[in-house]
């Protein structure tokens, strides 16, 4: 083998580069909100409680998936519950019909429509048990929660409505119950932000193949 033959050996045999590489950052944000109805209504009512907050930092969040929808992934899931005071066929619409008023809203708000998925919650037990836990002036309170606790559903609204001769349910109907009346929008965005690295110098790989590292600082900020 001559001395050219092997300089050029040499030459191949060990690869000097300068590594530019692009890459994606997943940035996910997630909120959820709750809006609230009157009692057997599926009417949205902006100025209820605190709905006009809710409805903003709904959009705010909603805004890039729908606005910027090449660079983002998103997932809207409204659960919507109902009140005790109800029958059941009744509440199972009610739920329905104030989730799709939700999901109107967007479509309305953003002049296209979104795909949403519903979760019926009938009615939040969970959450009337924690309200009238926190509560300081639920009459009968210990009573009360006796009866959610420990009585089947389908008997407990009846129980509740004897206790103190209805003077406990017109409490519930006017501090709690309005509580249950909502639809909450869990909405999850997923962001994607391009990143491009480059070497601050150059990198040996192996003629052959191998692997390795880049060091970098991240100089991108969070959405």
């Amino acid at each position: 083998i001559t001395i050219m033959n092997k300089f050029l050996l040499l030459i191949v045999s060990l690869l000097v580069l300068s590594v530019s590489v692009s890459a994606q950052e997943v940035i996910q944000k997630s909120e959820s909100s709750k809006v609230y109805f009157r009692q057997g209504s599926s009417t949205l009512d902006p100025k209820l409680l605190n709905n006009r907050a809710s409805l903003d930092s709904l959009a705010k969040l909603l805004e890039p998936y729908v606005v910027e929808n090449t660079k983002t992934k998103g997932r809207v899931h409204i659960k919507s519950s109902a009140s005790p005071e109800g029958g059941s066929l009744f509440n199972q619409k009610l739920i329905e019909n104030r989730a799709k008023r939700i999901a109107d809203w967007i479509g309305n708000r953003f002049k296209v429509e979104i795909g949403y998925e519903l979760e019926h919650m009938g009615i939040d037990w969970t959450t009337l048990i924690e309200l009238v836990e926190k509560s300081a002036t639920c009459p009968s309170k210990a009573q009360v929660l006796d009866i959610l606790r420990n009585t089947p559903a389908d008997q407990r609204q009846v129980k509740l409505e004897a206790l103190e001769d209805g003077k406990v349910m017109q409490w519930l109907l006017l501090y709690i119950y309005p509580k249950l009346r909502y639809a909450a929008v869990d909405t999850q965005i997923w962001y994607a932000s391009e990143i491009t690295i480059t070497t601050p110098s150059p990198m040996y790989f192996p003629a052959e193949g191998g692997d390795g590292t880049i060091n970098f600082t991240k100089n991108v900020e969070d959405k």
